[in-house]
């Protein structure tokens, strides 16, 4: 079952993901391949598939650190682009499981102020 991810989409995968943590479902085997495929597809993710895929990491309890310094170095250029909710899900993501990544916080502040005087 795990040799499907290989087909599956970013919004597959975050799916999938999400799925499993709404669950509690905590199966790592298919947390890992997930974050495989993610990373490999990370590219072509937009901000809330990032934001959903660790905040379903996050909410598990799994601090899988390939994947989050992944989503760290794809966010950090494209922050500025995201609404509200994926720059809070990414900042509760990393709160959640401690993972102190002092650019991607200040990436992550930065884009919620213009967030915020945008209104």
């Amino acid at each position: 079952a795990l040799a499907i991810l290989n087909d599956f989409t970013c919004q597959n995968l975050t799916n999938t993901a999400w799925a499993d943590a709404v669950l509690l479902l905590l199966d790592r085997p298919l947390l890992a391949a997930i974050s495989a495929q993610s990373i490999s597809k990370m590219a072509e993710a937009g901000g809330q598939n990032l934001a959903n895929t660790v905040w379903s990491f996050a909410t598990l309890n799994v601090c899988d650190k390939p994947l989050m310094h992944a989503m760290a170095a794809e966010a950090m250029p494209k922050s500025m682009q995201w609404d509200a909710q994926a720059l809070a899900n990414i900042a509760w993501s990393c709160a959640a499981i401690a993972m102190r990544h002092g650019p991607l916080l200040q990436s992550l502040a930065a884009a919620a102020i213009a967030n915020i005087s945008a209104l």
